[in-house]
C-alpha cells in the first residue's frame, strides 16, 4: 500500500478523496481501477451526505440519532439569505461534488457507522517525547548526519541539535553559588572516590 502520511495535513476532503481514502489509494494518484475499486464507498458517502440533507430538509423518515456525514455543518453551509430575508437553500452550493468535508466530520461518521478505513483520518497527537523520537530516528538513518535529517524532517540543522540534546536531559545545576561550573563539587567528588 502506498504512503497516504502527506494526507495528515490536509483538513478538509472532498467525498471522492474520502472514499479512496477510506480504501487506502491516494486520490491524487488515482487510476480509471482506482475509481472503479473506490465506487462502493463513494456511493456509501454520496448517500450519507444526501441523508444529511434529507435530515436538514426535515425529512420525518430519517433516524435522527444517526450521524449523518456533514449534517451538523450543513444548514448553516447551504443556506442563503434572500433580500426579502427568508432563508433558501442554495441548490448549487448543495452539489454532493462541491462539498468539502471537514476531517473531524469524517472521523465521526466513520465512529458512528463502524466502518473500517485504511487511512486513519483520526490523527494521532504527537507528544514532544515521540517527536524527538522520531528526530532520533531519522537522525540515525542519516549516519548522524543533522542537515539530512533536517532536510527530512523540515526544520534546520540547529533545531534538530536542540531536540537531541533535550533527550539527553538538562545539565544539574551546582548548588553552590559561588561555584557556578561545579568545579569545587567536582573535586569534593574526586576526594570522596579516593578516600
Amino acid at each position: 500500500m502506498e504512503s497516504l502520511e502527506h494526507w495528515d495535513y490536509a483538513n478538509y476532503f472532498s467525498g471522492q478523496e474520502i472514499a479512496m481514502l477510506l480504501i487506502g489509494c491516494d486520490p491524487a494518484s488515482a487510476t480509471s481501477v482506482d475509481l472503479k475499486k473506490a465506487y462502493p464507498t463513494y456511493k456509501l458517502t454520496r448517500d450519507a451526505y444526501h441523508a444529511a440533507l434529507s435530515l436538514a430538509d426535515g425529512n420525518p423518515f430519517l433516524d435522527e440519532e444517526k450521524l449523518y456525514l456533514k449534517s451538523k455543518l450543513l444548514k448553516r453551509h447551504c443556506r442563503t439569505k434572500t433580500e426579502a430575508g427568508e432563508d433558501l437553500l442554495d441548490l448549487e452550493e448543495m452539489l454532493f461534488e462541491k462539498q468539502q468535508f471537514a476531517r473531524q466530520d469524517v472521523v465521526d461518521w466513520i465512529k458512528s457507522n463502524s466502518l473500517k478505513s485504511k487511512y486513519a483520518f483520526e490523527l494521532e497527537q504527537e507528544t514532544p517525547e515521540k517527536y524527538r523520537k522520531k528526530v532520533q530516528h531519522v537522525v540515525e538513518k542519516h549516519g548522524g548526519n543533522k542537515t539530512k535529517a533536517a532536510k527530512e524532517l523540515g526544520i534546520t540543522p540547529q533545531r534538530v541539535g536542540q531536540l537531541l540534546k533535550a533527550r539527553e536531559g538538562p545539565k544539574p545545576l551546582s548548588f553552590n553559588a559561588h561555584d557556578p561550573f561545579g568545579k569545587v563539587a567536582k573535586s569534593f567528588k574526586l576526594k570522596a572516590s579516593q578516600k
